[in-house]
């Protein structure tokens, strides 16, 4: 990925300038020159016209237009407080680099960068696969508000696999009044730890008690003999 200064210009004239990100894409170990431009806020993308219309209904929906040639490259300016640059970010090195970072204070902003960009089914799909220690909690915030019952059940089985984790972090301790099942879930999660303590206690002092009645055995064969 780069990082240079691009300079718009129109008729000779400099619009605005802008920070430039290009994504990069191969086909038979052959690299793909980006046909699309992005304009976000102070941030330009260069990006591949087929990535992201597979993973956002606004960009096919724009493509789709008559009379659009696809074999010029496209300029596409998005105006208004969404999508944000940093928001666009996080949904282009996901559908790219299939790693998905989003920080407590973004998640608002994602969610609605995401519903602006009517991100598909497979972008869904994808980001049930994605889910990890940092970013749970963001993914069952966009499962929920996109009543993604896949990517929940995704999140809520990492939850229960990592649940000792889970309830130290304040992922946790900011998201459990919100979502009931979540706190159903670690408590579920807590209850089979403790009677799994339990087994393991009775289960110990049974063993030492069958110990001791071996020896208590052994020593009265002793006796006798």
């Amino acid at each position: 990925m780069l990082r240079s200064l691009n300079i718009r210009r129109t008729c000779g004239t400099v619009i605005a300038k802008y920070i430039t990100k290009s994504y990069s894409k191969s086909v038979d170990g052959k690299a793909v020159t980006p046909d699309t431009w992005i304009y976000v806020g102070d941030a330009c993308y260069k990006v591949h016209r087929d990535v992201i219309c597979e993973h956002g209904e606004y960009f096919k929906a724009l493509f789709s237009f008559e009379g659009y040639s696809e074999s010029e490259p496209k300029e596409i300016e998005l105006c208004g407080r969404t999508p944000t640059s940093n928001a666009l970010a996080t949904f282009l090195d996901f559908i790219y680099k299939r790693t998905f970072s989003c920080c407590d204070n973004g998640v608002l902003e994602f969610l609605l960068a995401a519903d602006f960009l009517q991100v598909t089914k497979s972008f869904m799909d994808a980001l049930s696969r994605s889910v990890n220690k940092e970013n749970w909690g963001a993914i069952l915030e966009i499962a929920v508000t996109f009543e993604s019952k896949r990517l929940e059940d995704a999140v809520y089985k990492f939850v229960e696999t990592n649940h000792s984790h889970i309830q130290k972090t304040k992922t946790y301790k900011q998201l459990k009044g919100r979502h009931k099942k979540l706190q159903q879930i670690l408590q579920s999660c807590g209850q089979s730890r403790t009677d799994h303590e339990a087994e393991s206690v009775i289960k110990h002092y049974t063993m030492g008690l069958c110990r001791n009645q071996q020896q208590i055995s052994t020593e009265t064969i002793c006796f006798f003999c």
